[in-house]
């Protein structure tokens, strides 16, 4: 058998590694078409002087048995380190415990402290059962009160849209307050980082393809033209953006990274549109010594800001001297004017935003970066799910394609989620033929 997969992210990486050592059947050839010219999708680290940085703070962790039973042993001996995070949310210029903790509410101003309190008491378990969007399920979580502060405006911020157009699916299902755990993913869960960044967990998973080089080959800088369906194989014409020849795949599995509005209109079909969020990136070495920030990463709930997360890059290493230095998360629409600004504008943009809050002035600034990524989160509103509904079908009518992570399913997945549902679907699909 032969299998193209389209894209080298986490998710294809994964769909190569599952059908070379965890499927009985076996692939002659694999191909695996990549737009870009290295591996590793979203999950990647770019290395500026000296320094390096994350496409925002990647940290990884799992309570997936799959993941710990495949995973973990290995990562420890490859250099993983088992770490703890924290982090914080700035609201009227100070810091509170994100998750929510009872910390979080007693250093609220006394009068909403009184009204948050009331608010949870008054609370009703069937007003989230009743909930038809994400505004009236968190408001059913935490109160209106907290909702205002916490989650609202943050919500918009990152998704551009009303949290009552999102669906109530989209929501946290509970929100627990808590007393002594004050870690991000909590006390139980498993997390790990590597001193090189996040990319070790891509460069994990190319090694394990890579012992099976005989059968697997990257085409970088590539892009698939049209897909044409032969009856359950499959015909790519794919271009090569070094050589602008064409390469023409046949294949018995076609695996799918790429967004599946655009993998449907390669093959032919008439999809319903799909909404992604676009994100940049602003790294800023700084002639500070580390740390500046309270807390691994700080989410800014305030409209007046317009990025969502500051993330502190060496909080992440071990036992880290000298000086600091931080990204800057935007998240925005690829017609937005951001999108289009020069990296220098955007730099001295975040700057500005920066020093008002007395954070970094533009003297501290010694070195920088713009990284910018143009599909990062799918957008999950009622048309948009109606649309995955009706795009689900579409897709189900072609034998043989299996489509994976972020973009193919239209999911919001962590890295540890998008391994398992990848491993497993692509298992389900060809062993039980599911």
């Amino acid at each position: 058998m032969n299998a193209c997969i389209i894209g080298a992210g986490i998710s294809g990486l994964t769909a190569a590694w599952t059908l070379l050592e965890q499927v009985p059947q076996e692939f002659r050839d694999i191909h695996i078409i990549e737009k870009k010219n290295h591996v590793g999708g979203l999950v990647n680290t770019r290395y500026i002087g000296n320094k390096f940085y994350d496409f925002g703070p990647h940290i990884f962790h799992s309570h997936d048995e799959l993941i710990l039973s495949l995973m973990k042993q290995e990562l420890k001996e490859r250099g993983f380190y088992d770490i703890k995070t924290i982090a914080k949310s700035y609201w009227n210029k100070k810091f509170y415990d994100y998750p929510l903790s009872v910390d979080s509410i007693l250093n609220l101003p006394k009068e909403l402290q009184r009204k948050v309190l009331i608010e949870l008491y008054k609370l009703c378990p069937n007003n989230k059962h009743e909930a038809t969007n994400f505004s009236e399920f968190v408001r059913g979580l935490v109160g209106d009160t907290l909702y205002k502060i916490f989650f609202e405006k943050y919500t918009k911020k990152l998704w551009g849209i009303s949290p009552t157009q999102i669906p109530s699916e989209w929501a946290p299902k509970r929100i627990s307050f808590r007393v002594n755990d004050k870690t991000f993913f909590g006390v139980n869960e498993w997390e790990v980082y590597h001193k090189n960044g996040i990319k070790e967990i891509t460069n994990f998973l190319f090694e394990k393809i890579q012992r099976h080089k005989n059968k697997v080959r990257l085409l970088f800088n590539s892009e698939v033209l049209s897909i044409t369906n032969t009856g359950g194989a499959y015909k790519l014409r794919v271009l090569n953006k070094n050589t602008n020849e064409i390469v023409r795949l046949d294949c018995d599995i076609l695996i799918s990274s790429m967004p599946l509005d655009e993998l449907l209109l390669k093959l032919g079909a008439k999809p319903k549109p799909l909404i992604f969020r676009s994100s940049i990136v602003v790294f800023l070495e700084l002639n500070r010594e580390f740390p500046i920030l309270p807390a691994n990463w700080i989410y800014l709930n305030e409209e007046n800001y317009p990025f969502t997360r500051i993330f502190e890059q060496p909080s992440l290493l071990n036992k880290y001297h000298g000086n600091t230095w931080i990204t800057i998360e935007y998240h925005i629409n690829k017609d937005s004017k951001m999108w289009k600004m020069a990296n220098p504008e955007i730099v001295n943009r975040t700057t500005q935003f920066l020093e008002s809050l007395g954070l970094v002035s533009q003297e501290d600034i010694i070195n920088w970066d713009v990284w910018k990524e143009a599909y990062t989160y799918p957008v999950l509103t009622f048309e948009t799910l109606e649309n995955l509904k009706y795009n689900t079908k579409l897709i189900n009518n072609f034998k043989n394609v299996i489509t994976v992570g972020r973009l193919g399913k239209f999911r919001y997945m962590n890295m540890d989620e998008t391994i398992s549902d990848t491993i497993r679907t692509i298992k389900n699909k060809i062993i039980r033929g599911a």
